[in-house]
């Protein structure tokens, strides 16, 4: 009598499981899946890269004139490399140049002034 209710018990598992697991025919078309098919084309290949980032140089000089004025000419652009001594910029020398020679006037109208001074103490 066991076995024949352990033997039931088996069938029943088994029919559960095969009905269970099969499909009928409405499920099988509502699982269908519709496909796009392309067929390959021959491009070309672009080799690109793009980077991001910030360059900064090896070494940097901070750069201030002794003597102020207006830049005239530039003898080099952001980026170039220069060397120690080289001359970066020309400035206007206009107003140093008066001032020179405004200066030279009057240390020569000094000089006589006191060449004048000698010749009257001589006197």
């Amino acid at each position: 009598m066991k076995h024949r209710i352990a033997a039931l018990l088996i069938a029943a598992a088994v029919l559960a499981s095969t009905v269970a697991c099969g499909e009928s025919t409405e499920e099988a078309e509502a699982t269908t899946v519709t496909v796009d098919v392309q067929n390959p084309k021959k491009a070309g290949i672009s080799v690109a890269t793009e980077f991001v980032g910030t360059v900064a140089p090896e070494d940097e000089v901070a750069v201030y004139p002794l003597v102020s004025g207006t830049v005239t000419k530039t003898n080099y652009d952001v980026g170039d490399t220069v060397e120690a001594g080289a001359v970066l910029f020309t400035i206007d020398d206009t107003n140093a140049r008066l001032s020179v020679d405004a200066a030279n006037a009057s240390l020569e109208a000094a000089e006589s002034g006191v060449a004048a001074g000698q010749a009257n103490l001589a006197a």
